[in-house]
Protein backbone atom coordinates (compact mmCIF):
# COMPACT_ATOMS: atom_id res chain seq x y z
CA UNK A 1 0.00 0.00 0.00
CA UNK A 2 1.90 3.47 -1.17
CA UNK A 3 1.93 5.70 1.60
CA UNK A 4 1.69 9.01 1.69
CA UNK A 5 4.93 10.23 2.92
CA UNK A 6 5.63 12.83 -0.46
CA UNK A 7 7.98 15.30 0.45
CA UNK A 8 7.73 14.39 4.68
CA UNK A 9 10.58 15.69 5.92
CA UNK A 10 12.09 13.05 8.56
CA UNK A 11 14.98 12.39 10.66
CA UNK A 12 16.26 9.47 11.34
CA UNK A 13 18.83 8.38 14.07
CA UNK A 14 20.85 5.31 13.80
CA UNK A 15 20.31 5.52 10.28
CA UNK A 16 23.23 4.06 8.94
CA UNK A 17 22.74 -0.01 9.59
CA UNK A 18 19.77 -2.22 11.02
CA UNK A 19 16.44 -0.92 11.65
CA UNK A 20 17.16 2.79 11.14
CA UNK A 21 18.79 1.93 7.56
CA UNK A 22 15.51 0.00 7.15
CA UNK A 23 13.46 2.71 8.31
CA UNK A 24 15.05 5.39 5.41
CA UNK A 25 14.87 2.52 3.00
CA UNK A 26 10.85 2.14 3.61
CA UNK A 27 10.21 5.93 3.97
CA UNK A 28 12.50 7.37 1.09
CA UNK A 29 10.79 4.48 -1.26
CA UNK A 30 7.31 6.40 -0.72
CA UNK A 31 9.01 9.71 -1.67
CA UNK A 32 9.39 11.11 2.01
CA UNK A 33 13.31 13.90 2.08
CA UNK A 34 15.27 11.84 4.13
CA UNK A 35 17.94 12.64 6.80
CA UNK A 36 19.79 9.83 8.38
CA UNK A 37 22.55 10.58 11.04
CA UNK A 38 24.66 8.14 13.32
CA UNK A 39 28.59 8.06 14.36
CA UNK A 40 30.49 6.20 11.65
CA UNK A 41 30.43 8.21 8.17
CA UNK A 42 31.35 4.96 6.56
CA UNK A 43 27.88 3.09 7.56
CA UNK A 44 25.93 6.40 6.48
CA UNK A 45 27.72 6.93 3.00
CA UNK A 46 27.07 3.14 2.08
CA UNK A 47 23.72 3.42 3.36
CA UNK A 48 22.49 6.38 1.47
CA UNK A 49 24.24 4.90 -1.62
CA UNK A 50 22.39 1.07 -1.12
CA UNK A 51 18.97 3.01 -0.68
CA UNK A 52 19.19 5.01 -3.61
CA UNK A 53 20.54 2.23 -6.08
CA UNK A 54 17.92 -0.01 -4.72
CA UNK A 55 15.03 2.93 -5.03
CA UNK A 56 14.81 4.69 -8.03
CA UNK A 57 11.87 6.32 -7.72
CA UNK A 58 11.91 7.14 -4.33
CA UNK A 59 12.51 10.85 -2.79
CA UNK A 60 15.68 12.04 -1.34
CA UNK A 61 18.25 11.54 1.22
CA UNK A 62 21.23 12.61 3.08
CA UNK A 63 23.29 11.82 5.73
CA UNK A 64 24.81 13.93 8.93
CA UNK A 65 27.77 12.46 11.71
CA UNK A 66 26.18 12.78 14.75
CA UNK A 67 26.73 11.62 18.30
CA UNK A 68 23.12 11.88 19.98
CA UNK A 69 25.10 11.78 23.21
CA UNK A 70 26.30 15.49 22.43
CA UNK A 71 23.94 18.34 22.23
CA UNK A 72 25.60 20.64 20.05
CA UNK A 73 25.94 17.78 17.08
CA UNK A 74 22.02 16.87 17.96
CA UNK A 75 20.34 20.89 17.16
CA UNK A 76 22.41 21.15 14.43
CA UNK A 77 21.79 17.95 13.04
CA UNK A 78 17.82 18.65 13.35
CA UNK A 79 19.08 22.29 12.01
CA UNK A 80 19.94 20.22 8.99
CA UNK A 81 17.34 18.02 8.57
CA UNK A 82 14.66 20.87 9.01
CA UNK A 83 16.94 23.23 6.41
CA UNK A 84 16.90 19.88 3.77
CA UNK A 85 12.87 18.67 4.61
CA UNK A 86 11.79 21.90 3.93
CA UNK A 87 10.41 21.71 7.18
CA UNK A 88 10.85 18.72 10.05
CA UNK A 89 7.72 16.57 10.22
CA UNK A 90 9.13 13.34 11.70
CA UNK A 91 11.68 12.19 13.74
CA UNK A 92 12.45 8.17 14.15
CA UNK A 93 14.82 8.31 17.27
CA UNK A 94 16.28 5.20 16.59
CA UNK A 95 19.84 5.19 18.06
CA UNK A 96 20.87 3.15 21.27
CA UNK A 97 22.20 -0.28 22.38
CA UNK A 98 22.47 -2.71 25.18
CA UNK A 99 25.78 -2.84 25.61
CA UNK A 100 26.89 -5.84 27.26
CA UNK A 101 24.28 -8.67 28.61
CA UNK A 102 25.82 -9.46 32.17
CA UNK A 103 25.02 -9.40 35.47
CA UNK A 104 25.34 -6.77 37.95
CA UNK A 105 28.70 -7.66 39.60
CA UNK A 106 30.18 -7.63 36.44
CA UNK A 107 28.90 -4.62 35.06
CA UNK A 108 31.14 -1.09 35.40
CA UNK A 109 29.45 2.41 36.22
CA UNK A 110 31.25 3.59 32.99
CA UNK A 111 29.76 0.88 31.10
CA UNK A 112 26.51 1.63 32.44
CA UNK A 113 26.19 5.77 32.26
CA UNK A 114 27.51 4.97 28.74
CA UNK A 115 24.05 3.08 27.59
CA UNK A 116 22.52 5.28 29.81
CA UNK A 117 23.34 8.47 27.99
CA UNK A 118 23.15 6.64 24.83
CA UNK A 119 19.44 5.81 25.16
CA UNK A 120 18.02 8.13 27.43
CA UNK A 121 19.79 11.21 27.06
CA UNK A 122 20.36 10.55 23.76
CA UNK A 123 16.33 10.36 22.70
CA UNK A 124 15.59 13.28 25.45
CA UNK A 125 18.03 15.72 22.98
CA UNK A 126 16.43 14.80 20.16
CA UNK A 127 13.02 15.81 21.77
CA UNK A 128 14.21 18.85 22.95
CA UNK A 129 15.30 20.25 19.57
CA UNK A 130 12.67 19.01 17.49
CA UNK A 131 10.13 19.20 18.88
CA UNK A 132 9.97 23.53 18.70
CA UNK A 133 10.07 22.47 15.15
CA UNK A 134 7.60 19.53 15.28
CA UNK A 135 4.86 21.83 16.00
CA UNK A 136 5.17 23.68 13.21
CA UNK A 137 4.00 21.15 11.13
CA UNK A 138 0.05 19.71 10.93
CA UNK A 139 1.73 15.68 10.55
CA UNK A 140 3.89 16.05 13.06
CA UNK A 141 5.27 12.41 14.22
CA UNK A 142 8.36 11.85 16.78
CA UNK A 143 8.89 8.01 16.82
CA UNK A 144 10.85 6.31 20.03
CA UNK A 145 12.33 2.99 18.93
CA UNK A 146 12.97 0.93 22.08
CA UNK A 147 13.75 -3.21 23.40
CA UNK A 148 10.57 -5.39 24.71
CA UNK A 149 13.11 -4.83 27.49
CA UNK A 150 11.47 -1.22 28.33
CA UNK A 151 8.40 -2.89 28.99
CA UNK A 152 9.36 -6.56 30.12
CA UNK A 153 11.78 -7.35 32.59
CA UNK A 154 14.71 -9.63 31.59
CA UNK A 155 17.28 -10.94 33.11
CA UNK A 156 20.77 -9.02 32.67
CA UNK A 157 19.26 -6.17 30.58
CA UNK A 158 18.74 -3.78 33.57
CA UNK A 159 20.67 -1.25 31.49
CA UNK A 160 17.69 -1.01 28.97
CA UNK A 161 14.98 -1.76 31.51
CA UNK A 162 12.63 1.27 31.59
CA UNK A 163 14.65 3.27 29.73
CA UNK A 164 12.93 5.30 26.87
CA UNK A 165 9.20 4.18 28.65
CA UNK A 166 9.94 6.46 31.11
CA UNK A 167 10.62 8.99 28.62
CA UNK A 168 7.60 8.01 26.45
CA UNK A 169 5.08 8.62 29.13
CA UNK A 170 6.69 12.07 30.41
CA UNK A 171 6.56 13.21 27.07
CA UNK A 172 3.30 12.31 26.00
CA UNK A 173 1.89 13.92 29.31
CA UNK A 174 3.69 17.10 28.54
CA UNK A 175 2.48 17.18 25.17
CA UNK A 176 -1.12 16.24 25.86
CA UNK A 177 -0.55 19.78 28.66
CA UNK A 178 -0.24 21.77 25.70
CA UNK A 179 -2.82 19.64 23.41
CA UNK A 180 -0.31 17.82 21.08
CA UNK A 181 0.22 14.31 20.45
CA UNK A 182 3.00 13.52 18.38
CA UNK A 183 5.04 10.81 20.59
CA UNK A 184 4.63 6.99 19.89
CA UNK A 185 6.92 4.01 20.89
CA UNK A 186 8.11 1.26 19.22
CA UNK A 187 9.50 -1.51 20.94
CA UNK A 188 11.54 -4.52 19.02
CA UNK A 189 12.69 -7.73 20.46
CA UNK A 190 17.29 -7.78 20.68
CA UNK A 191 18.75 -7.35 17.28
CA UNK A 192 21.52 -9.15 17.08
CA UNK A 193 23.52 -7.27 13.98
CA UNK A 194 26.65 -8.08 15.75
CA UNK A 195 27.66 -10.05 18.41
CA UNK A 196 30.65 -7.98 19.80
CA UNK A 197 29.22 -8.60 23.48
CA UNK A 198 29.67 -11.92 23.58
CA UNK A 199 33.00 -11.77 21.96
CA UNK A 200 34.28 -8.79 24.05
CA UNK A 201 32.95 -11.01 27.45
CA UNK A 202 33.48 -14.86 26.50
CA UNK A 203 32.85 -15.51 30.15
CA UNK A 204 28.71 -13.91 29.94
CA UNK A 205 27.80 -16.74 27.31
CA UNK A 206 27.94 -18.89 30.56
CA UNK A 207 24.82 -17.14 31.37
CA UNK A 208 23.38 -18.54 28.34
CA UNK A 209 23.26 -21.69 28.04
CA UNK A 210 20.97 -21.69 25.13
CA UNK A 211 23.44 -19.80 23.00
Amino acid sequence: MKRDLENFGVLITGGGTGIGKACAAEMYSHGALVTICGRTEENLKQSVQEIVENHQDGGVIQYVTCDVTDEEQVLETVLAADEFGEGLDGVVANAGGGGAIVPYHMQTAEEFSRVLNLNVLGTMLCIKHAVPILRKSDKASFVGMSSIASHLTHLWFERILQRKLVLKRSFEMQLMSMGQQIYDSMRFALVLLRLRSWRAFPETVRYFPAI
